[in-house]
């Protein structure tokens, strides 16, 4: 019987006990288990994996994709996702300006700036107010 390779390590990949996650072997402790990186998660049951990090599913339930394409975790019971993990209600809203005919995603106080047309950049208010 011929082993599979993970880096520098031989293993037996049909015997299921072995991920390989980017060429590091590490041990399976369930059937849903998966690679996250060069580690093992649970494959989402108690844990998330976000940008090849393993997380607890009570710290962080998504993953937000920021505009250099890196991942973070987020709580969406107490963030939402614009270009990072943003807290809700703290008057900071996410405005999607077109850069270079890229959709990026800014945080913005509505308090002091608006998101508006064309959209290129956030505007700050003038006498409380967005211009158009």
């Amino acid at each position: 019987m011929n082993g599979d390779c993970c880096g520098n390590a031989v293993y037996f990949k049909q015997e299921g006990s072995f991920l390989c996650c980017n060429d590091s072997l590490a041990r399976k402790l369930a059937d849903t288990d998966e690679c996250c990186g060069s580690t093992v998660f649970d494959g989402g049951r108690q844990q998330i994996c976000c940008g090849e990090k393993v997380f607890d599913r009570n710290q962080a339930d998504a993953c937000c994709t920021r505009n250099n394409a890196t991942e973070v975790e987020f709580n969406s019971k107490t963030e939402f996702c614009c270009n990072g993990a943003v807290r809700r209600n703290m008057g900071v809203f996410c405005c999607y300006l077109r850069i270079d005919g890229e959709l990026v995603a800014e945080s913005y106080r509505n308090q002091t700036h608006c998101c508006r047309y064309p959209f290129d950049i956030i505007y700050p208010k003038v006498n409380g107010d967005c211009l158009s």
